[in-house]
């Protein structure tokens, strides 16, 4: 099939960053299919830095672990309104979140609340960074 983004059904924006966006997107051929993530980094109209962005990303997609988000395919595309490049990413869905947040909002919760929650959620922490450095090994 053609790697492009008009086959995907976006369902909403996930995030918006400095370098691009973040959707929440499934396939037109199946519509009850799974949510999938895209991550689309912007390049403007600069083919040479899109080529870079797009040799990155696929080293990136290369990169198999069970505790890294899997990538599924890279693709370069090319924005009809304006011409910008984009580099898309297509990823499993998250519907948790990411770490970096879900740990932000402990940090805003009572400190009677946050010690019951560490309390209950010990083996889960210990099991996260057993994660963590497995993944970075």
């Amino acid at each position: 099939g053609t790697k492009s983004m008009e086959r995907f059904e976006v369902v909403r924006e996930l995030g918006h960053g400095g370098m691009g966006t973040a959707i929440l997107v499934r396939l037109k051929a199946e519509p009850a299919g799974k949510e999938q993530a895209v991550k689309k980094i912007s390049c403007g109209r600069n083919l040479a830095l899109a080529n870079k962005a797009l040799a990155e990303a696929l080293t990136l997609a290369a990169l198999k672990h069970p505790y890294v988000v899997r990538i599924s395919e890279v693709f370069l595309h090319q924005e009809p309104a304006d011409g910008a490049w984009c580099v898309c990413l297509v990823m499993e869905y998250c519907a948790a979140g990411d770490l970096g947040n879900y740990l932000a909002d402990m940090r805003d919760r009572p400190l009677a609340g946050l010690m019951e929650w560490a309390h209950d959620t010990r083996l889960q922490m210990i099991g996260w960074m057993h994660q963590l450095a497995a993944a970075l090994e």
